[in-house]
Formats: C-alpha cells, sequence, structure tokens
C-alpha cells in the first residue's frame, strides 16, 4: 500500500473550515431587483441562495431548447434526459464520483480513502462555480438552482438575464445528453491509460458543448446571454484566490476544447463535429493545438502503466513507493563491478528499465524490493544478460558474506534453481540467508531475473523473506504486460511555453558539455505527495497551496536521465518554505534507507543551507553511496524564492555544486518573471 499522501484530520479541518460560515440568503432576490454583494461561505463564495427556479421552469426550458440542440448538431434525441434540481453539495458528490471512477481505472493499485478525501477538497473549490452537469449513469441533468444568483452578483450580472442564462446553460447539458447517445463514451473512457488522454476526452466534451451553446445562441440571437454565461462559467473577473481552481479548469477544458472545434469548423473538417467526437484526439497536445488532430502519436512505455496492482503482490503494509525509468547507460552502470567491457556490452544492448521501488523502514529490519522490466535491443541478449545476472549475483553475495563475519553470523547460500510458476523463457533465482544470532534477526537477500522476446525482467530483494510463488506472480505479470504492449501511452504534450518548463530549460545555459536532451511532464499535486510520503508539514503545504508543477529528465541523449530537476509553483511563500523542508527531509530519509542495506555504505560530503542569489535559500545535500563495489556521488539542491519551489537531482555528479547552483538561480528568477 502506498504511504498515504495526506491525512485525514488535515482534510477535515480544511473542509470544516469551508462550512464554517454564514447561513445562506434567506430568499432570492426579486427578477428585476438590483443587484448586492452576496453572502460568502468559509472559503470566499457566494453563499448558496433558495432556488432561484423550480422544476416546472427548468423542464420547460428544456423543452424549449431540445429542438433547437437538434437543428444545430444534426441529430435527434433518442431519449428525453430527466431534470433534477439539487443543492450544491450534490454537485460536488457527483464530481467526486466520477473523478474518483477515472482515478481508479489510472492508479487501480493505489487509490485508497485519502484520494477521496482529496477529490472532496477540490469539489469544495470548483462545485460554487457549477450551475449544471450531465450525470451519465442516471441520464440526468443536474441544475444547481441555489447556485446561479450568487454568481450572477458575484460577476454583475442583471438579475433579468436569469432565463436566457438558464436557457443556454441547459442547451449546454443537453448537448452533452446527445453526445452520450450518439458516441460510446464509456468505451472510449474505459481506453484511457493517462491523465493526458483523460484531460483530452474532458476537454473534446466540454469543446462540443460549449460549440452548441454558441450555435443555440447564434440561431435564438442570445449573443449577449451567450457573453454572460461565458463569464459565469469562466468565473471571468472574479479576484477570489480560491475561484482560481474553476477558472483553471474553465481554461484547460471548456474553453481549449471550444477553440478546438472552432478550429476545425473553421478548416471545414469532414464530418465535424461528430466525426471528432467518435474518432476523439488521442493526446491533449491535440486539442490544443487542433491541426495536429489526426497525425500519428508517439508512444511510449508507461511505468506506472506497467506495474499497476504489482505493489500489492510483492509487499504488504505501509511502503515508500517509487516508479522510474532509467537509461540504457545506467543500466549498464549497475554491471560495471563486472567490468568496463562489460559495463558497455550491457549499455549497447539494452533499452530503458523500468523500476518499481518499495522501501519500507524498521529498526529491525529495512526492506528494500525492486521489479524491474529491461528491453532488449536485440532478443538474443536475453541468455547473456542472465548469465551476467548470476556473475554480479556473486560479487554481490561474497560483499555480504565478507561482512556478515565472526560467530555472531550464519550465512547460507542457496544453490541457483528456476522460478517456479514463472512462464517464462529462462529464469535463474539466487538466495542468501544471513542469521543474527544476538539478536535473532534474519536477512534474505533474493535476485531472480527472466526473460522472454525482447524483455527482460528482474526481481532483488533485500530484507525480510518472500515467498518464490510470489516473485514469480510478480514477473510473470510485468514480463506478460511488456511482452503485449500494455504498459504503452501516448506521448504526453508538453507545452514549450510554459513559464515552468522554460525556466527548467535554463540548464543548457550552464552545462557546456550540451545540448542536454529535456523528457518533460507534467508535476501534479499527487505525485508530489506520493514522493513526501507521511511528512505533515509538506502534505499541508501541497493541500493549501499547491498551483502547477514541471518536472524534466536530463541527458545528452534522448532517452537517458543523467539530471532531474522539478520546479513547483505555491499559492504562498510561507508554504514553498515547508515544500522546501519537506523535499530536504525526505532526501535525508532516502540516504538514510540505502545507508540500512547491508554491503551498502553511504558518506555524507555536505547538509547545508546558504542563501545565493536575490533573496534564494539553498540547501544542498551530497554524499558518496557504495555499493557492490561502485561509488555513485549523489547531490540534492533543493531551493525556494517567494512562491517557488526548485529540487535538482544529480546521480553521478554529472554537474556540480557550482553549475547546480548557477542553474538554481536562472530557474527561480525566469520564474518569477514569469509570474
Amino acid at each position: 500500500m502506498r504511504t498515504p499522501r495526506s491525512t485525514p484530520i488535515t482534510l477535515l479541518l480544511l473542509a470544516l473550515a469551508a462550512f464554517a460560515a454564514p447561513a445562506a440568503l434567506a430568499a432570492a432576490q426579486e427578477q428585476n431587483a438590483p443587484t448586492t454583494a452576496p453572502a460568502r461561505d468559509g472559503l470566499g463564495f457566494p453563499e448558496e441562495t433558495r432556488f432561484a427556479f423550480d422544476l416546472t421552469q427548468a423542464e420547460a426550458w428544456r423543452d424549449e431548447m431540445l429542438p433547437v440542440v437538434e437543428q444545430v448538431s444534426g441529430r435527434l434525441f433518442k431519449r428525453v434526459p430527466e431534470i433534477a434540481l439539487v443543492k450544491r453539495r450534490v454537485m460536488g458528490e457527483s464530481l467526486v464520483n466520477d473523478q474518483l471512477a477515472l482515478l481508479k481505472r489510472l492508479e487501480p493499485d493505489e487509490t485508497d480513502e485519502n484520494d477521496r478525501l482529496e477529490l472532496e477538497l477540490d469539489a469544495l473549490l470548483k462545485a460554487p462555480a457549477l450551475v449544471g452537469r450531465f450525470e451519465q449513469e442516471r441520464e440526468r441533468i443536474l441544475l444547481a438552482a441555489g447556485n446561479i444568483r450568487p454568481l450572477m452578483q458575484l460577476g454583475g450580472t442583471p438579475a433579468d438575464a436569469l432565463g436566457q442564462i438558464m436557457q443556454l446553460i441547459v442547451a449546454h447539458e443537453l448537448a452533452h445528453a446527445l453526445h452520450r447517445q450518439h458516441v460510446d463514451v464509456s468505451r472510449q473512457l474505459a481506453r484511457v491509460r493517462t491523465r493526458d488522454q483523460a484531460l483530452a476526452l474532458e476537454a473534446l466534451s466540454e469543446g462540443f458543448a460549449m460549440l452548441i451553446q454558441e450555435r443555440v445562441a447564434e440561431k435564438l440571437g442570445m449573443q449577449l446571454a451567450q457573453t454572460q454565461v461565458v463569464d459565469l462559467m469562466s468565473v471571468r473577473g472574479v479576484e477570489l484566490e480560491v475561484a482560481s481552481a474553476a477558472q483553471r479548469r474553465y481554461r484547460e477544458t471548456y474553453e481549449a476544447g471550444w477553440r478546438f472545434f472552432q478550429a476545425h469548423d473553421r478548416a471545414g473538417t469532414d464530418g465535424a463535429p461528430w466525426s471528432l467526437l467518435e474518432a476523439p484526439p488521442l493526446t491533449y497536445g491535440q486539442i490544443r493545438e487542433p491541426l495536429r488532430y489526426g497525425e500519428p502519436v508517439a508512444m511510449e512505455m508507461s511505468a506506472q502503466r506497467l506495474f499497476r496492482n504489482v505493489a500489492a503482490l510483492i509487499g504488504s503494509g505501509e511502503w515508500v513507493r517509487t516508479v522510474m525509468t532509467v537509461d540504457p547507460h545506467r543500466v549498464g552502470k549497475t554491471f560495471e563491478p563486472l567490468g568496463a567491457d562489460v559495463d558497455r556490452e550491457v549499455a549497447e544492448n539494452v533499452g530503458p528499465a523500468y523500476n518499481l521501488v518499495l522501501a519500507q523502514s524498521s529498526s529491525t529490519m529495512p526492506t528494500l524490493r525492486t521489479v524491474s522490466a529491461i528491453e532488449l535491443s536485440r532478443p538474443e541478449f536475453g541468455p547473456r544478460l542472465l548469465e551476467l545476472t548470476g556473475q554480479l549475483k556473486d560479487f554481490q553475495f561474497e560483499r555480504v558474506r565478507g561482512l556478515a563475519t565472526g560467530d555472531a553470523y550464519t550465512v547460507d547460500v542457496a544453490e541457483p534453481a528456476e522460478i517456479p510458476g514463472l512462464d517464462a523463457t529462462a529464469s535463474r533465482r539466487f538466495r542468501l540467508v544471513v542469521r543474527q544470532k544476538q539478536p535473532p534477526v534474519t536477512m534474505v537477500f533474493v535476485i531472480a531475473a527472466a526473460h522472454r522476446g525482447r524483455w527482460a525482467v528482474q526481481f532483488t530483494g533485500n530484507g525480510t523473506e518472500i515467498d518464490d510463488a510470489v516473485i514469480a506472480r510478480a514477473l510473470t505479470t510485468v514480463l506478460e504486460r511488456a511482452l503485449a504492449d500494455d504498459g504503452l501511452v501516448p506521448v504526453a504534450w508538453v507545452n514549450e511555453q510554459d513559464p515552468l518548463v522554460r525556466a527548467l530549460a535554463r540548464l543548457d545555459e550552464v552545462m557546456d558539455d550540451g545540448p542536454w536532451t529535456g523528457d518533460y511532464r507534467e508535476l501534479t499535486k499527487s505525485d508530489l505527495s506520493a514522493q513526501l510520503g507521511a511528512d505533515v508539514q509538506g502534505l499541508m503545504a501541497l493541500e493549501l497551496g499547491f498551483v502547477r508543477g514541471q518536472v524534466a529528465d536530463f541527458g545528452r541523449t534522448a532517452g537517458e536521465a543523467a539530471l532531474t530537476s522539478l520546479l513547483v509553483e505555491l499559492k504562498e511563500p510561507d508554504l514553498a518554505e515547508g515544500l522546501a523542508a519537506a523535499l530536504v527531509t525526505r532526501s535525508r530519509v532516502s540516504l538514510d534507507q540505502v545507508s540500512g542495506i547491508p554491503g551498502t555504505t553511504v558518506e555524507t560530503s555536505a547538509d547545508e543551507t546558504r542563501a545565493i542569489g536575490d533573496g534564494i535559500e539553498l540547501h544542498v545535500l551530497s554524499g558518496t553511496i557504495t555499493a557492490s563495489g561502485e561509488r555513485i556521488e549523489l547531490s540534492a539542491y533543493v531551493a525556494r524564492s517567494g512562491p517557488f519551489v526548485a529540487h535538482v537531482l544529480d546521480a553521478g555528479g554529472v554537474m556540480g555544486a557550482e553549475r547546480a547552483e548557477r542553474y538554481v538561480v536562472l530557474m527561480l528568477e525566469a520564474a518569477a518573471r514569469a509570474e
């Protein structure tokens, strides 16, 4: 099980703050009365009022809009959607249920009760800005009739515009219903494998509804009402800090999807908009850049996808879980104790390696378990890789035997054996047991490897015992997925004009042995939470102030990852300070866990904080890890300036302290200028 990403107590306090507010307005205003400042809830949103209209009126709007939607869309309704008037709370629950279902599809072995709590908090920030929502499961339109008046007051919209505004909102939701009646959206959702794909489908759906809404407004001469609805949906002009979530959601889905359909409308795309709905874009990049629709999409192996549910097979209890991709150069370095020629041989014959790492701290037995999938450049290299794995095992086990000397220890080495129940062309398993007599502790070291076709898989375990049948199930699962390309996902689109991406790209200005290739991707709040483990200070900072983040893996060639940099923006400098402190703590904990493995030593050369640049606080943690005769220089740089936090991990000493300091300054200054 993944370490909890946030504590229920933290989220409960935030939720209580949202409801510790004055009572709702006693009554809705008269339709033509002047607007007044609405009462605010605990988050600063306008309080929900009594319903501004009844069910009879809502159904009349539906019946009026339904034939117009059919006319402008070119399709007929198969069924008339039901209308339900709901409170803001119900609208939020509908959001949570949909998002939780999506999360379970994307991260089936990671979704837990804390995810629901996080989504409920997110819904608190979005539900007040929602008036309409189509609920697919029950095929009905939800209208938050108590939200519309406060939103109109907040935006300064005249009260007498209510009727036409609601007609267009109902038309928008009818478009969603029509979309679902003519396209198998459930089947499309079942194929979603990444957040990027999920965002593309959401933007497509909302963009289509915006297009139909626009056409209805033009058909009925409601252009002013259309402008007013767009202002309400985007929470335009509202300076409330808590409105930023709703504003961002509008830009990323409604606005981006609308522009996608408008672009294809202008281009005269055959069969649009229905052809676009039936064959949706594969990535969000094709939404943001509409003319890229239909182009071949690059695919990449997703470690998250490859290892879904595998953590539950190889470990129970609370684990720190990490998924990472390692370039061929680093795979070769693993075999360096066998000689530089072996290092090069491996690097030349393998592709990237995808790794799932589980770590568990204990006062008596630190445990580390890793499952790896290694892509082979040539399938015939599989037997050679297993042979080299056996040689590397001999080297590593001899080092452990050398450390476990004296009367206090006994050492047993099992003979190499096939792994029972593993469906592979060939497999080998090696097991070493170290028993310490006082106090009585048994530490088990297991290395297992197998190959079939163009993939090799490997399991390593240090610490507590694990059954061979468990190893076999885990390796078979990963091997079959890799061979079936089940982990392949479309390469996510990167907005190269994003200020954080441009700030991360300043690396070339300090590295004189470039150019360096950067693999950029969005860094989500959940990604960061998983890295922080149970650090309450860091989790609190993320819950209260996460705005956005980007991460990049840098190498001299595509696929190589010699440096990893991340840049995060928070709402307040104080929250940035909390996140930076948590990242430093997490780096120390990681080194402590490594040092607890027999045969591994960690020498710390720096653990200090200093001021650099213009008001930048930098913490440097560096040292050398020695394992199996291999020495790895590791440096982590954590810096903050204003609301921004930067983290640079140099695993191999390729950057050096002076260039790292310059890079951090350039990165944070660029982010601050673009704020």
